[in-house]
Parts: C-alpha cells; structure tokens; sequence
C-alpha cells in the first residue's frame, strides 16, 4: 500500500513541476516588450543625455586656438585635459569643505566633461 502512495506522490510531483515550468515560459512570451531597433533607441539615448546635462548646450568657442566656454556664473574655462587635470589637484585640497571655492571648481570640472566637442 505504501509504494502505491509514494509512485502517486512521485507522479503528481513531477506533474507539478513539469506543468510550472510550462506556465513560467508562457508568462515571459507574453510579457515580453518589442524590442527597439539600435538606431532609435542609441538616438533617443543620446537625446536625453544631451536634455539631461547641465553644460550640454554651452556655447564653445576658440580663443588662442584653444577651446573655451562660460560657465553659469560667466566664468571663462579652457576645455582642455591639462585645465581639467589641474582643476582636479585643486579640487583634491578642498574636497568635502563645502566652502565656495568647492563648488566653484566643481562647476568648472562639470562644464569641461560635458560641453559639446568639435
């Protein structure tokens, strides 16, 4: 009697999985989104990048031959790595301060990364 139980609860427990597996592959076709082709959405992508900076419009401009833009408070930064990398050592004395100069460098340092380049 006992092997008659356990065959029954071996054959509906391999049933039941059988049939869960089933119903979790159907669930994923149907939820499942279209997907967008490259082009879209690397343009989209790219669109709210730009929509989202704060620099991403500056207006740049040549002076010496080197890049230059404003920042919001009209101070004028050299887009360049050694302006960037010297920014950066200043920034390193002053990091956590909170104080005005902090946030004027990390003003300058977010106008370098994200103005538009040529």
């Amino acid at each position: 009697m006992k092997s008659i139980f356990l065959k029954l609860f071996l054959c509906l427990t391999l049933v039941f999985f059988v049939f869960s597996f089933a119903a979790c592959s159907n669930n994923d076709e149907k939820t499942k989104e279209p997907k967008e082709s490259s082009s879209q959405s690397s343009a989209e992508n790219k669109n709210t990048a730009e929509d989202d900076t704060k620099y991403g419009d500056a207006n740049v401009y040549d002076k010496d031959g080197v890049p230059h833009a404003k920042t919001q408070s009209g101070q004028e930064v050299e887009i360049s790595g050694d302006n960037f990398a010297e920014l950066i050592e200043e920034y390193e004395k002053v990091k956590g301060s909170g104080s005005a100069k902090e946030k004027v460098l990390l003003d300058k340092i977010h106008l370098i990364l994200e103005a538009p380049r040529n």
